[in-house]
């Protein structure tokens, strides 16, 4: 994250108090200027009035909190692998906590442990993940790896708050789905990347679990689980295409249905790029399984 030319944050003579008291934020009133362009999620230098160094933090530049100050080491790299060290410090804070296999504790709490906007909880063998700012978002995929690697949990659901993210200038979060543990998955390959109606980018993979896998949805996501072969979805008079309205925009959509049961939008536009690998092209006149947003 340090590199090429590092954003440097000075403040307003007298503002530099409460930094030199250890106080991790630096508010947007403080600032006197801001140098080398820094984008969002970027780590900063802070320098008081006379350019002496202050700290390093995570540059947020819509937010009232326009620095959180991880590190007052001047010759401290702020990077990936220090970020990955304070999260491993953190958990093992929690040592006790997790003996117990059935227990709940808070893992990470954001600036309490020096990880400004990231928040873990575990509930079980289950993690619940907020990101809250733009560094954090910059670690999720490190974070994401380093809690699958020291915990192995059955699921990892995120519960950031969009109205939290819209403060700091983030889109919300990708919705949680039903989640299963890496090490459970056999994964065979990739499908097409699929666009949602409402802006979301999904690269669907195809796996084999154990059967019976215990899953874990999530209820903000996923209504209800289905367990059906595949050739539930060959017949071609279960499957259907229609306009839908979204935002004033009209799109079409594929629809899935028997019965009771339906599948639509994106997640039927997987499963017919899936038959469509297979061969079997259930919507006459659509070979290529598009369902154009």
């Amino acid at each position: 994250m340090r590199g090429g030319s590092e954003g440097v944050v000075r403040l307003l003579p007298g503002r530099e108090k409460s930094s030199r008291q250890g106080h991790p934020w630096i508010f947007s009133g403080a600032v006197a200027s801001v140098a080398g362009d820094p984008a969002a999620g970027d780590v900063v230098r802070v320098e008081d009035a006379g350019a002496a160094f202050l700290g390093r933090g995570f540059y947020s530049p819509q937010a009232r909190i326009r620095v959180r100050i991880l590190e007052s080491r001047e010759d401290a790299a702020v990077d990936e692998g220090w970020w990955c060290s304070r999260l491993r410090e953190a958990i093992a804070r929690r040592g006790e906590l997790l003996a117990d296999p059935a227990g709940a504790c808070r893992l990470v709490f954001s600036e309490a442990d020096r990880l400004p906007g990231l928040v873990v909880d575990r509930y079980a063998r289950h993690l619940a993940l907020q990101v809250h700012t733009p560094g954090a978002e910059r670690m999720r995929a490190a974070t994401l790896a380093l809690l699958r690697e020291l915990l192995a949990p059955a699921a990892i659901l995120d519960r950031s708050e969009p109205g939290h993210r819209a403060l700091e200038g983030l889109e919300p979060a990708p919705p949680a789905g039903a989640e299963a543990a890496p090490a459970a998955v056999e994964v065979l390959g990739a499908l097409p990347p699929v666009a949602t109606i409402t802006g979301y980018h999904i690269t669907p993979f195809v796996g084999i679990i154990p059967y019976p896998y215990d899953f874990h949805p999530s209820p903000r996501e996923v209504k209800r689980l289905l367990d059906l072969p595949v050739d539930e979805f060959y017949p071609p008079e279960r499957w259907r295409s229609g306009p839908y309205v979204f935002q004033g925009r009209t799109t079409r959509v594929c629809y899935w249905q028997n019965g009771q049961e339906v599948v639509w939008g994106a997640t039927a536009r997987i499963l017919l790029n899936l038959l469509a690998h297979l061969g079997v092209h259930p919507i006459p006149g659509d070979r290529d399984a598009t369902c154009l947003d």
